[in-house]
């Protein structure tokens, strides 16, 4: 089944591959999600709370949706990142 967005996106059921994919992307921490990128008016952590909240919902993102994760996920604050897991592990 696809859905429809009021952007004109289509929601749809992910495939194994993906679905392992958006797994991974969706388990970074928040706190490792830029805020803002410098320069443009994205909101990348706001972003990634959206995506993850329909994720959560129904299991089911569009193409952008995906590309836009994946992105995120690729420039993450890796720095944050390993605080946290060095704070997590000192505990």
């Amino acid at each position: 089944m696809v859905i429809t967005t009021k952007t004109g996106s289509l929601r749809r059921e992910l495939n194994p591959e993906e679905t392992k994919d958006v797994e991974l992307w969706l388990s970074i921490n928040p706190l490792c999600v830029r805020a803002s990128t410098l320069g443009t008016k994205a909101k990348p952590r706001e972003q990634f709370l959206s995506i993850l909240k329909w994720y959560e919902y129904d299991a089911r993102l569009s193409d952008k949706q995906l590309s836009a994760l994946k992105r995120i996920y690729k420039f993450r604050d890796t720095a944050i990142e390993r605080q946290l897991e060095k704070n997590l592990g000192s505990s």
